[in-house]
């Protein structure tokens, strides 16, 4: 396991191409580097993962139209939304 500054953990990966694309698409817009936004993406999944277990749902809201959306990840073994989770489809926040 990997803990605080003790170490630093090193893995190499294979890209599809869509997520090559969107990694390329990020550094360019954000100037971040691939392994900055790897480690943002892991924390970020960690969280939202951590929230989902708790029971609870993860929303992002359009301040424009009022619109929101469940956020759902993957389950991993099966490749699919969980079903526990309702559709990720807009609702009017109040």
């Amino acid at each position: 396991m990997i803990t605080g500054s003790e170490r630093c953990g090193h893995i190499t990966i294979t890209l599809i191409p869509a997520v090559e694309d969107e990694l390329r698409r990020l550094t360019e817009r954000t100037r971040l580097s691939a392994t900055d936004l790897a480690n943002r993406a892991i924390t970020l999944y960690e969280f939202v993962d951590a929230q989902l277990r708790a029971g609870r749902d993860v929303l992002t809201c359009d301040h424009a139209t009022g619109a929101a959306a469940l956020v759902r990840l993957a389950d991993a073994a099966h490749h699919e939304a969980s079903p526990q989770r309702g559709a990720a489809s807009p609702r009017s926040m109040p």
